[in-house]
């Protein structure tokens, strides 16, 4: 699970510096592809990052309540 959370935000990243090249070399089609690509690995990342939360408030709980 944690290598899936990795290699999106590689994607991520490979998709911002790709939309950039694309951009300063005038193509605007790719550049808005890789940008499209990029939002949907941010909209993933975020969901993920939501579910941690409550993972996280979860254990917390669990300590707060003696249950280890």
């Amino acid at each position: 699970m944690m290598l899936s959370k990795t290699l999106d935000f590689v994607v991520l990243q490979d998709c911002l510096e790709d939309a950039n090249y694309a951009l300063q070399t005038g193509d605007r089609q790719k550049a808005e592809a890789y940008l499209n690509t990029a939002r949907q690995s941010l909209r993933t990342l975020a969901a993920e990052l939501v579910e941690a939360r409550g993972q996280i408030r979860d254990l917390e709980e669990q300590l707060e309540r003696g249950e280890f």
